[in-house]
């Protein structure tokens, strides 16, 4: 059964892989004339996702804790909406406004292997709360 946690470190990994595929694309033309490095952006329309499953009812609701009072003031099919929300974030994809050399490609070699090991530091952290997540929930049913 899957949860806001779940769906949030779902499209977290699903975003840092786009970024991953995007840096080895950027790093593969570096030296292709004309070429514009693209970049990738998720945190702020994830964080946006949580933010509305939040309002709707969840996590930071103050009120009572019965689902039932939380039903009558958003619904549940509204809070399960806004949670399955938070597992379809997709990355958006844009081009570096960096200024370009001679040949007009705008890689720079330096900015893209830092953002390739920050990426890949960042996927291994989400993986870790993953699999956090998985022994708590094998811990749960096992006893």
């Amino acid at each position: 059964m899957p949860d806001i946690t779940m769906n949030a470190l779902h499209s977290a990994l699903s975003g840092l892989a786009t970024r991953q595929r995007m840096y080895a694309k950027n790093i593969a033309n570096v030296d292709t004339p004309g070429y514009v490095a693209g970049r990738v952006q998720f945190e702020e329309a994830l964080s946006g996702a949580i933010r509305r499953f939040d309002k709707a009812g969840n996590r930071t609701y103050a009120g009572p804790t019965h689902s039932s009072a939380l039903d009558r003031v958003q619904g549940p099919n509204q809070r399960a909406g806004f949670q399955a929300a938070v597992g379809r974030v997709k990355a958006a994809t844009t081009h570096s406004a960096q200024g370009t050399r001679m040949n007009g490609a705008n890689v720079n070699l330096d900015d893209e292997v830092i953002g390739q090991e920050q990426t890949t530091l960042a996927y291994q952290t989400v993986l870790q709360a993953m699999d956090g997540k998985f022994r708590l929930l094998r811990t749960s049913i096992t006893g």
